[in-house]
C-alpha cells in the first residue's frame, strides 16, 4: 500500500459568464473608490518596491465593506470544491477573515511570505496583462529539491495571472509574485479564509 501524506493542494479555476461580468463590475467600482480615497499604500516594514495594498494591516474585508455578494457566492462554491477531497464539506463553514486589493505598479513585486494565521488564502485577478508577474509557490519541505524521485515541480512552481482566475491554497504555503516588468498596473484581490 502507498499512502500519500501531507499533500499541498493548489486550486485554480476561472469565473465566467454573468457572474464574471458582475464581479468585474463590482471590483471596478471598488477599485475606483479605493483609488479616489487614496487607500493604496506600501507597508513601511516591507521592501520599498513591494506592491501597494488597500489595507496594510489586513484587518478590512472588502467583500463585506463593498457588498461584493456575487464574488462571495462564487468564492464559497470554489472553497467547497477545494476542500472536498480532504474533508466532509457538509459540516464546514467558511468565514472571510480579511479581503484586500493589491495594486502592483511597474517595478513592484511581492516578497516571499505566508498567511499562517489563515486556513485558506487566495487571489482573484481583476486586471492583468498576463505578463506582469507570475505568482510562485515554494514547497513546505525545502529539502525536497535534493530528491531525484520526489522533486516533481522543482524548487518552485509558477502560475501566470489571468483575468478571472481564482486561486486557492493553504495559508501556510510560502508564495510571492515576480516583479511587474510591464508598463501597466496589475490589480488583484487577496483574501484569507477561516474554516
Amino acid at each position: 500500500m502507498i499512502e500519500k501524506w501531507w499533500p499541498t493542494p493548489i486550486y485554480y479555476s476561472f469565473i465566467e459568464g454573468i457572474e464574471f461580468d458582475k464581479i468585474q463590475n463590482d471590483f471596478s467600482r471598488t477599485f475606483n473608490d479605493l483609488k479616489f480615497k487614496n487607500k493604496f499604500s506600501h507597508r513601511l516594514d516591507w521592501n520599498s518596491n513591494s506592491l501597494q495594498l488597500s489595507d496594510v494591516h489586513f484587518k478590512e474585508n472588502l467583500i463585506e465593506d463593498y457588498g461584493l455578494l456575487t464574488f462571495k457566492e462564487e468564492l464559497f462554491k470554489h472553497l467547497v470544491q477545494f476542500v472536498a477531497p480532504y474533508a466532509d464539506t457538509s459540516n464546514i463553514n467558511f468565514k472571510v477573515k480579511a479581503c484586500w486589493m493589491t495594486l502592483t505598479s511597474p517595478g513592484e513585486f511581492t516578497h516571499i511570505h505566508h498567511h499562517s494565521d489563515s486556513d485558506i488564502s487566495g487571489v482573484y485577478y481583476f486586471k492583468t496583462s498576463g505578463n506582469d508577474g507570475s505568482i510562485f509557490f515554494e514547497p513546505n519541505n525545502v529539502t525536497i529539491a535534493t530528491s531525484k524521485v520526489f522533486k516533481k515541480g522543482g524548487p518552485r512552481i509558477e502560475y501566470k495571472p489571468e483575468i478571472g482566475k481564482l486561486m486557492l491554497f493553504p495559508g501556510f504555503l510560502y508564495h510571492g509574485v515576480h516583479e511587474n516588468n510591464t508598463k501597466e498596473e496589475r490589480v488583484s484581490v487577496s483574501f484569507n479564509i477561516e474554516v
